[in-house]
């Protein structure tokens, strides 16, 4: 009789200790999707700090990369986009220089490259649009209604370009495409904004800008500078992903000795694979010491994975200016600015 209860006692012990596991299992399964390394980088990692080129590299504003991995750098030193292959090896100049005449510019602040190797440049200073061929011939240039801040396209009839907050009050971004005559008109306005939202100018007048970017299928991403959200619409210009996310350090800007303070800012948004894409966003906080995330996104808007530059390898070192991506390589492209020009390529997979 007392075997018979010892076994008993035995063996609801273990049922119970069974269902504790199971059940510890499943609350740390459940809580641990932003927390896991989702990703990790390549060990072929490759550093560009195209010392060897016999090309002067200045005040580097944007890049971008192509189809075939060519890396294209827009520098404001002399207004020319400067195009390295994947190697980092110099070979051609676009645009025309400094000025006011066709293919000239005077504060060039954003790039991109299509599909087919057609150039899109902006002008904020001219509130411009350039647009030349792979042979830098100019095929059309027009000013625009705003002061543009960002440009993608995915070729000459879905252009997108994002405006300075400050500089109007539309939406905020603005599609546009090349008629029959070779001129710029709008098509389409995108991504609505709250005209009463509370402190919406301070927003504007941080000096950073809301970004997009494009991806192979033609799917157009926004990331705004503030508060933390990505909207991201198909080729036919619908919405079918907002996401935000309630972030501690995401705080409004605000008023310090006349300037504007802000506390943390969206920057790029990075189409990786055909359904993966990562959002690039920093902590200003300490302004001395500013800490860099990418957030790591599939196509219906879930969060797989949120990792600071140091957690996955990334350099800190300097001022990450700008980045790029190339889906098809998982690849990711961060300019640093200081203490000298270089680009650091990090290819992400699943682990």
């Amino acid at each position: 009789m007392k075997k018979k209860k010892l076994s008993l006692t035995m063996t609801l012990i273990v049922m119970l200790f069974c269902a504790f596991c199971m059940f510890s299992c499943k609350k740390k399964e459940e809580g641990s999707t932003t927390e896991a390394v989702l990703f990790k980088i390549e060990s072929d990692t490759t550093y560009f700090s195209f010392e060897n080129s016999d090309v002067f590299l200045g005040n580097i504003r944007d890049i971008s990369v192509d189809e075939t991995s060519n890396i294209y750098l827009l520098d404001r030193s002399d207004n020319l986009i400067k195009k390295f292959d994947k190697q980092g090896n110099f070979e051609r100049s676009f645009l025309s220089g400094i000025g006011h005449g066709p293919g000239e510019t005077q504060q060039p602040n954003a790039l991109h490259i299509d599909k087919s190797g057609n150039i899109y440049v902006t002008d904020q200073s001219e509130n411009k649009l350039i647009i030349v061929d792979a042979d830098n011939q100019l095929i059309a240039e027009s000013v625009i209604g705003k002061m543009p801040s960002s440009v993608v396209a995915s070729g000459l009839d879905q252009i997108y370009v994002v405006g300075f907050r400050h500089s109007y009050r539309g939406n905020l971004v603005t599609s546009y495409s090349i008629n029959d005559q070779q001129e710029i008109v709008e098509r389409v306005s995108l991504v609505e904004r709250n005209l009463n939202e509370d402190n919406i100018d301070l927003v504007g007048m941080t000096g950073f800008s809301d970004k997009i970017s494009i991806d192979s299928f033609e799917n157009l991403y926004f990331n705004w500078t503030f508060p933390y959200k990505v909207e991201v619409y198909n080729s036919a210009d619908e919405k079918f992903i907002e996401t935000t996310r309630d972030i501690p350090f995401f705080r409004y800007p605000e008023r310090s000795g006349g300037m504007v303070k802000p506390f943390a800012v969206g920057r790029d948004v990075l189409p990786l694979s055909e359904n993966l894409f990562a959002v690039r966003y920093t902590d200003l906080s300490d302004i001395e010491s500013p800490v860099s995330y990418l957030d790591f996104y599939n196509l219906n808007g879930e969060l797989l994975g949120s990792h600071s530059f140091t957690e996955l390898g990334m350099s800190e070192q300097g001022n990450h200016y700008t980045s790029a991506s190339h889906g098809s390589e998982n690849a990711i492209y961060v300019l640093h600015n200081n203490p000298s020009t270089h680009l650091i390529k990090h290819v992400f997979k699943l682990e």
